[in-house]
């Protein structure tokens, strides 16, 4: 079974962290479990937070579309942007099954920030290179475009 602390190792957002920061990230994270046929999280509200799937699973929906845009069981994430920015999501998760998660609520990822000087330079620096990498992307996009 994964551990909290590996899948944020996969997460997009703490992948290149080293992994005292992620000790430090997971030492924040608070354990909740959520019965089926309940909502995670609900597409339209403000995010409060990142969710591990540690056991069970769920099913990303959007409102008005028939069936499950994913499914999401155990080693699974969701909420990244949530920690950052509080936004509204873009997808309701239900869960299928009782879901256990690991969550990391906006308001304890911005004090440990606060806290810890040094992660959060190093957040900084990740998420600075997944912009440069985002903004490559679009320009080859761009130039394939013109080509064709």
């Amino acid at each position: 079974m994964a551990t909290t602390q590996s899948i944020l190792a996969e997460a997009p957002l703490f992948s290149h962290l080293s992994e005292q920061a992620r000790e430090v990230m997971t030492r924040s994270m608070r354990e909740r479990t959520f019965a089926a046929g309940s909502d995670i999280v609900t597409e339209g509200e403000s995010g409060i937070g990142f969710f591990v799937i540690l056991e069970g699973t769920a099913a990303a929906v959007h409102e008005g579309e028939d069936g499950a845009r994913a499914t999401l069981g155990p080693g699974a994430s969701f909420g990244e942007i949530a920690l950052l920015d509080g936004g509204p999501r873009t997808a309701t998760v239900r869960a299928m099954t009782d879901v256990r998660c690991s969550i990391l609520t906006r308001w304890d990822f911005l004090a440990t920030l606060r806290d810890q000087s040094d992660l959060a330079v190093e957040l900084l620096s990740v998420l600075s290179r997944r912009i440069r990498e985002l903004e490559q992307r679009i320009s080859r996009l761009e130039a394939a475009g013109a080509r064709g």
